[in-house]
């Protein structure tokens, strides 16, 4: 186990967690109520706003995703789906545990939240489509997934909202 920080995307505060050496879908199984069936579905969400351009993804998009959802390992996997209002009421919960958060100016579009970044570092350090160099605020050196984007159409950076604030 070790101690990490991250600025919420947000609103720009640092939050300190702990990450532990487990896997994450394990470590959150066991450290939270939620079973192994919505952490994955957790790790759907995340994963899906990561691979997108502007950081963020649609509520019904987000709903969406709780169709064919894997759990196990390769040699046994389960395939599942949540029920829609299971999975409605998780993308609250989870905004008010804070592993997702809504855009300030449109609440059904869904972002990464600071929780999310602390405890699903190892998922979301690995779920871009391209390097995780690419991902990482030149600034302050964290992976950003909603923020100002480079003004070159051929770059593919992006800045933390709060570290441009703070230049």
């Amino acid at each position: 186990i070790h101690f990490i920080d991250r600025a919420d995307e947000v609103d720009g505060n640092t939050y300190i967690g702990y990450i532990s050496s487990v896997p994450a879908e394990k470590w959150l199984a066991d450290a939270t109520s939620y079973d192994i069936k919505e952490i994955s579905y957790l790790v759907e969400v995340v994963s899906a706003i990561m691979n997108t351009s502007k950081g963020s993804i649609n509520k019904v998009d987000a709903l969406n995703l709780r169709n064919n959802l894997s759990v196990g390992t390769d040699a046994d996997t389960a395939v599942y789906s949540l029920p829609l209002e299971r999975a409605s009421e998780l993308l609250d919960v989870w905004q008010k545990d804070r592993f997702l958060a809504a855009h300030e100016k449109d609440v059904d579009e869904l972002l990464i939240g600071v929780r999310s970044f602390i405890e699903l570092s190892e998922i979301i350090g690995g779920a871009g489509s391209s390097s995780e160099e690419g991902l990482a605020c030149p600034l302050c050196k964290h992976i950003v997934s909603f923020g100002i984007k480079c003004d070159g159409s051929d770059c593919p950076a992006k800045i933390h909202m709060h570290c441009r604030r703070n230049l």
